[in-house]
């Protein structure tokens, strides 16, 4: 996961990217959404699109994760946190 403008401003859009990988001997393509939170605010989008826009609404340091809600095949899981400057 990654946030192109960091730091950021309140309110500016934050482009976060994010991927969701099949770990062997697992094998197929993950389906599903994703959603991507500051601790305060969230953005959810299709495991396809690889990003998702997040509208900060507070200053200060915060800590972006992406948790993947799985789909029939492939179990969920939640990404390290990522630091970002507001």
């Amino acid at each position: 996961m990654r946030a192109y403008q960091d730091p950021s401003r309140v309110g500016q859009t934050i482009t976060v990217n994010y991927a969701v990988a099949v770990i062997a001997p697992g094998s197929g393509t993950p389906t599903g959404t994703v959603t991507v939170t500051d601790g305060t605010v969230s953005c959810q989008s299709t495991v396809g699109a690889g990003s998702c826009p997040l509208f900060p609404t507070t200053a200060g340091a915060k800590t972006l994760t992406a948790t993947y809600a799985g789909d029939g095949n492939f179990s969920g899981s939640t990404s390290a946190g990522v630091g970002h400057q507001v």
